[in-house]
């Protein structure tokens, strides 16, 4: 749905803007006032007008994040010293493999459904409507079981059920989401647990995503399609790592890629490495008549300071500008006499740029002291990070260099 482009022209420029064209990839789910520098370079803004590829620094979507993290995820061998004493009305731990077919028996019982209900209204009426994906127990409590799984499969939902062992139907409820990494957290009640399943459930361990290499063993376990084909297996191989998709016109993300058969349903599941832990949650799929067999999966190593952020604050806090913009160009600027930078298209009110001074159709050339040529840089900057960190942003406006201190906010 994300991989498109239109061409615009216009009285003044002639550049390229992305847009809905092609739906290629599928997720598996049913004020202080500036300070005046010196003058460097000239332009008309008010000649910039839409055609460029505008991307929001305004929340989450363009701004990456700094992290808190407390600890770190158990893997195959600190799970074994915590059940070394059989902690009563603990869950299980999965044992070590010799096959395909021990992983999945293995790994199985971790593997849970997520029914979304959303009510529905309408003008002749409401109703409910159901969608399915699917989750992987991670953590537990005393009070609560914990599953990962896709801020997709829970997004918009009136009420959740999450289905263990197949049969067993327990009311959840959402943790946290983030949707820019299309991560979130889903909890269940252990009083809502029936008692003779509570022994059979398992925490699946999270493996080390950065030490897959290609071709190794991938196994897939979900819930495709429906609730009849739960814990569903598919096998492959890691086709590629750190894959870069645009699954958005300003978001892209960092993929494991697979031939593991990856269908509705699939989104939140695990995708498993040849040590039988948990080294991806499975979130899209190419779906095009040219090719099959090109299924993608979040690196866990990607998911856990998400999944930490969920857990603490039941979001993940990023600092923001609070400004939509768009790269200007060499091309575009020394046709019009503008720099090389940023543009502002837009500021929101009570945002970090707007309580600095920033102005739509400025432009910024300077952030925290590093030049910026692109939109790109500006997020990648950002990324690094926290919220009320101060930066000093330079930028342009009518012709006259000025430069600000920013104090970087959230934006929820």
């Amino acid at each position: 749905m994300y991989n498109n482009e239109n061409q615009h022209n216009n009285d003044y420029l002639n550049i390229q803007s992305q847009q809905d064209k092609d739906d290629k990839f599928f997720y598996e789910v049913v004020k202080n006032q500036p300070r005046k520098s010196s003058v460097n370079g000239e332009g008309n803004m008010t000649k910039f007008v839409v055609g460029m590829f505008i991307v929001s620094l305004v929340g989450g979507a363009a701004a990456g994040s700094s992290f808190a993290f407390t600890r770190e995820y158990l893997n195959r061998e600190q799970l074994s010293a915590l059940y070394a004493d059989d902690v009563a009305g603990k869950t299980e731990l999965i044992s070590h493999y010799v096959s395909v077919s021990d992983i999945a028996e293995d790994v199985g019982p971790s593997i849970v459904s997520i029914v979304n209900t959303q009510r529905i209204n309408t003008r002749m009426g409401a109703y409910s409507q159901d969608g399915i994906g699917s989750g992987v127990i991670f953590q537990e409590d005393n009070n609560n079981i914990y599953m990962i799984t896709n801020a997709h499969v829970v997004e918009g939902a009136s009420s959740l059920t999450v289905t263990f062992l197949g049969n067993y139907k327990v009311p959840a409820t959402l943790v946290g989401m983030d949707t820019i990494t299309d991560i979130a957290v889903v909890a269940v009640d252990k009083t809502e647990v029936p008692n003779e399943i509570r022994g059979e459930i398992k925490m699946a361990p999270l493996g080390d995503s950065d030490e897959l290499a290609v071709g190794e063993l991938a196994i897939a376990i979900g819930t495709p399609l429906d609730e009849a084909y739960n814990n569903t297996v598919t096998v492959g191989v890691i086709s590629a790592v750190n894959r870069i998709i645009a699954v958005s016109d300003d978001v892209t993300m960092e993929l494991i890629q697979t031939d593991a058969a990856i269908n509705p349903g699939n989104s939140g599941g695990a995708l498993i490495g040849p040590t039988g832990e948990v080294v991806g949650i499975n979130t899209i799929k190419l779906v095009d008549s040219t090719v099959e067999g090109m299924g993608f999966a979040i690196p866990i190593n990607n998911v856990k300071p998400i999944v930490e952020e969920l857990m603490m604050h039941g979001r993940v806090v990023r600092p923001s500008l609070g400004i939509t913009g768009a790269t200007m160009t060499q091309e575009i600027g020394s046709k019009y006499d503008m720099p090389v930078g940023v543009y502002i298209a837009s500021v929101l009110p009570g945002s970090s740029a707007a309580i600095a001074g920033i102005l739509p159709h400025d432009i910024i050339l300077e952030f925290d002291g590093e030049k910026i040529i692109s939109i790109e840089d500006l997020k990648s900057l950002l990324e690094k990070k926290s919220v009320d960190d101060i930066v000093t942003v330079k930028f342009m406006r009518n012709n006259e260099m000025f430069e600000v201190d920013v104090v970087l906010t959230e934006i929820r």
